[in-house]
């Protein structure tokens, strides 16, 4: 713009065009449902009306800019019909008139020194990283790579042997869907077929190369035949040492496993279905919550997991301390307490002068205090943490809401997404000991915006 004021005025209208038509018409994606048809509607009326009453020829000033481009580019663009402006409309006679100014390479006032106006940037495409495979989902999820030869690469669910040893087959799964690909290696035709079937079995890890079929067995719609079978990593449970090739001691097995069982063998806890498919969700919903919050304006806030604060209460149940030492078996470890003071000799008298030094030294230590600043209680007996490694006591958050609340009053609309740790030494699915928090903070709001986000959040995850 050619003012502050035009700068502010045009990122206003940016941000309403996208929150009010772009992102409503994205939601649609070709589906359109009543709310939305209704929502793009009273979105482009609001504008009608701002042309409409000030006689504009430009959404501000009197040149073109990233307002008009943004609008401009989002109704000709769109393909719900409650984008398009009707004939003759102060709004449709405007897009006739901007269309083939935004169609013609120029540069446009706004922000900085200008865009060129030729359609909207094109998508970041990856010069460099390249996947040497074809993910497992991408191939369930269409016919596209069908009878064409494919690069797969996993870890072995469950392995069998058929047809007297000749035939291998092989339930990979590759960490992409919770759904498994048949390989099937053949001795005559498959090259490394022995080094795959001396492979331990379930855990074990592949890289196969073959061609995509039909499958000719129930259960799968498609499998592999295998031309080329590398076996990247073997299953080392067949002896107690770990040095020989096999599963009978290996944790996992072709069953299914109890969720005590995968805690105790944590490593290999994303091997199993119920945790890979919980991590898969808690992917998507993290990523709608930041994709959400980002859409609306918000900032994401990384607020302090180590804290002298106690939000909401509970703070002190997980303690961060360095006095206990690195050694963790060493014995005899003491924690330094605040001793009582020296006590005073009742046979010592003091001077007249000596009493009129202490009790000006008190006064001035209780006038240099500042009351802003909490007062530090030393107990008699209890741990004296000055020696520590932040010098007082330290917890580990309950809460990123009271430090979040502080960029609020100076940022507007945040929010902060990281763990929490508040439970009771409790074993049940509501005591969680650590559990990650949303917490957004809007200003200049009252209760029902408060309650509006909300019910939008919880709408679109």
């Amino acid at each position: 713009g050619k003012s502050a004021a035009d700068d502010a005025i045009i990122d206003g209208w940016l941000s309403f065009i996208w929150n009010s038509i772009d992102l409503p018409l994205q939601v649609a994606a070709g589906s359109s449902t009543e709310a939305v048809e209704t929502d793009v509607s009273k979105a482009l009326e609001t504008v009608e009306k701002y042309l409409a009453s000030s006689k504009r020829t430009y959404m501000v000033g009197d040149s073109l800019s990233l307002a008009d481009i943004s609008l401009a580019v989002s109704l000709n663009s769109a393909t719900l019909a409650a984008a398009k402006p009707s004939d003759g409309s102060v709004l449709g006679e405007w897009q006739a008139m901007m269309t083939p100014q935004i169609e013609t390479p120029s540069t446009a006032s706004g922000g900085g020194s200008g865009v060129l106006l030729n359609g909207p940037a094109p998508p970041v495409e990856n010069k460099l990283y390249r996947r040497n495979r074809i993910r497992i989902k991408e191939i369930l999820a269409s016919n596209e790579y069908l009878n064409q030869t494919i690069t797969v690469a996993g870890w072995a669910r469950t392995t069998r042997n058929a047809n007297k040893g000749q035939l291998l087959f092989v339930e990979l799964n590759d960490g992409s869907t919770g759904e498994s690909l048949q390989c099937v290696l053949d001795a005559e035709k498959t090259e490394g077929f022995a080094e795959c079937k001396n492979s331990g079995g379930t855990g074990a890890s592949f890289q196969f190369v073959g061609t995509l079929i039909p499958s000719q067995g129930a259960g799968q719609a498609v499998e592999v035949a295998v031309t080329t079978g590398k076996l990247l990593g073997a299953v080392y449970g067949g002896d107690l040492e770990g040095l020989e090739i096999g599963g009978n001691l290996y944790p996992m097995s072709k069953k299914a496993h109890t969720l005590e069982h995968m805690r105790e063998h944590a490593h290999l806890r994303p091997r199993g279905r119920v945790h890979a498919a919980a991590m898969r969700i808690r992917h998507a919903m993290a990523y709608a919550t930041h994709t959400f919050f980002h859409n609306n304006g918000f900032l994401y806030i990384h607020t302090p997991i180590l804290t002298g604060a106690d939000c909401e209460g509970a703070g002190e149940q997980f303690a961060v301390t360095t006095l206990l030492g690195s050694d963790h078996l060493k014995p005899g470890v003491t924690l330094p307490v605040h001793e009582p003071p020296p006590p005073e000799d009742p046979e010592k008298k003091i001077s007249k002068k000596e009493q009129k030094r202490l009790a000006k030294m008190a006064a001035k230590e209780k006038k240099n205090v500042d009351p802003t600043k909490p007062v530090e209680e030393k107990v008699i007996g209890a741990v004296d943490y000055s020696t520590d490694f932040f010098g007082k006591r330290v917890n580990l958050t309950v809460s990123g809401q009271l430090n979040v609340e502080t960029h609020a009053c100076a940022l507007s609309d945040v929010y902060t997404f990281g763990p929490t740790f508040r439970a009771e030494n409790s074993h049940t699915g509501r005591h969680l000991a650590e559990f990650w928090m949303i917490e957004p903070e809007i200003c200049f709001a009252d209760l029902t915006d408060d309650i509006n986000l909300a019910e939008d959040y919880l709408k679109y995850c």
